[in-house]
């Protein structure tokens, strides 16, 4: 399947979204939904796992953005490179502790195991201008009508355009951010000029973008 064979499912207009591989649901809330302890009127992602579910960001840094992650129900891990101490910190957050700030150019990443209840995750992004919802909206549509393996291009198309770096859990790695960021960039580029996009009308609603 390809990018001019893909016939996209439209899901610009649902609040939600299936993430059948991690058994996980995605919304996008409105403002009287958040709990109580999030700060009024944030842009968040609420991910709701079912029991049995497993899942993993992959180990990423953002550039732009600072992240938030908090834990409404059941617990998590979450790795983060310790800048001060020059290691690898592991956390298992429970549900109902505070948020955890994760600073930009921080890596990072957060992961369940297979879990026997259910856990409800919400992240959020400052500046909240609504891009983070839009990198889930459009990711998770595509693997979605890829069935699970989108083009290696249309990936990092997403990951250029929405400030998300992959980064490997080496040391070393560290001292190559910049490089990670121009290579990504780099490949971002060669997918648009192949005809992808990080944003498509079927997945992305009508003036959510900060470029319409």
């Amino acid at each position: 399947m390809n990018i001019n064979t893909l016939k996209r499912t439209q899901t610009s207009t649902s609040s939600s979204l299936s993430y059948p591989s991690a058994k996980a649901i995605l919304t996008f809330p409105t403002t009287p939904s958040l709990p109580s302890a999030l700060p009024p009127n944030s842009r968040c992602t609420k991910f709701s796992f079912s029991p049995g579910s497993k899942f993993d960001s992959f180990l990423h840094f953002h550039i732009e953005y600072d992240e938030y992650l908090y834990v409404e129900k059941g617990t998590i891990n979450v790795v983060l490179w310790n800048q001060v101490e020059k290691k690898w910190d592991e956390r298992v957050i429970t549900g109902g502790e505070e948020e955890i700030r994760i600073e930009k150019w921080r890596p990072h990443r957060w992961y369940l195991d297979i879990n026997d209840a259910e856990v409800v995750v919400w992240e959020r992004t400052e500046p909240a201008d609504g891009e983070k919802e839009l990198f889930f909206r459009n990711l998770m549509s595509l693997i979605g009508d890829y069935e699970g393996k989108p083009p290696f291009l249309q990936v990092f198309k997403i990951f250029a355009d929405f400030d998300n770096y992959p980064i490997p859990q080496v040391d070393l790695a560290l001292y190559f951010r910049r490089v990670i960021v121009a290579l990504t960039g780099a490949i971002g580029r060669v997918a648009g000029l192949s005809g992808y996009k990080s944003k498509y009308e079927e997945y992305t609603p009508v003036g959510k973008s900060k470029n319409d």
